[in-house]
């Protein structure tokens, strides 16, 4: 399957292609939707019967609305686009085209350490730390990428974004990079940002690229979907290493 890329007319014109995962949208707004008018019904007949009671349940509905849309906020965010070239068991080869990315380098061993260090410095960067005072959209996944005793950190930029239309960075520690046309093998988990955790993953992800007879390029990346506030088993969490 052949991947779209990006046109290059000018200097700087690579921008982020959007993914809009429509049917997770779909599920989570048809779900809101049904629940609204439950919540609603509980609460009118807990007020015919009490008001106490009814304002109660109206706000565990609202509550319970929130909390929902708050867990999966990766769902309502954007992603960069990509195809899926095909599956082989538990391993995904995908086509990334080329997009921005705005990432910093953290001198750190710890991997949680080392993504909250590089999230909050680029976080930074993109709720107003920058030469327009700009609020950038957050997108997903933010990307780590343990180097030896480094981590390179990295958010994607919002789709349509390009080098020339994105404000500058105030920190100088993070830089604007233009990232080509790759092709990635990933496989997917659940659970917490641990260091162990990563480890295993990484083993689990090398022998199923040998497996497969497929030529590692780099290192392996993690690629996280949702905050850390985010029960672990409803996380969607990935990591990647780009393949020949």
């Amino acid at each position: 399957m052949r991947m779209p890329t990006a046109t290059i007319s000018q200097p700087h014109d690579i921008a982020t292609q959007p993914r809009t995962n429509k049917r997770a949208r779909s599920i989570a707004f048809a779900a809101g939707a049904a629940a609204l008018p439950v919540a609603l019904g509980v609460g009118a007949t807990a007020l015919l019967r009490s008001r106490r009671a009814g304002l109660l349940a109206c706000g565990i509905s609202a509550a319970m609305l929130a909390a929902f849309r708050w867990q999966l906020q990766r769902w309502f965010t954007d992603q960069p686009a990509y195809v899926i070239e095909r599956r082989i068991g538990d391993l995904e080869i995908r086509r990334y085209p080329p997009h921005v990315e705005a990432q910093t380098r953290i001198v750190e061993l710890e991997f949680e350490t080392a993504l909250e260090q590089g999230f909050r410095r680029i976080a930074a960067y993109i709720f107003g730390g920058n030469s327009q005072k700009q609020d950038i959209p957050m997108t997903t996944p933010v990307l780590n990428t343990p180097r030896a005793a480094t981590h390179s950190v990295a958010f994607v930029m919002p789709p349509g974004k390009n080098l020339s239309s994105l404000p500058r960075p105030k920190d100088a520690n993070v830089e604007l990079v233009e990232v080509p046309e790759r092709r990635v093998a990933v496989v997917k988990f659940r659970g917490r940002y641990k260091d162990d955790v990563m480890m295993d993953q990484t083993r689990r992800l090398q022998e199923l690229v040998t497996e497969n007879h497929l030529e590692a390029l780099g290192q392996p990346t993690f690629a996280g979907y949702d905050p850390p506030s985010t029960l672990p088993f409803l996380r969607r969490t990935e990591i990647w290493v780009e393949v020949a």
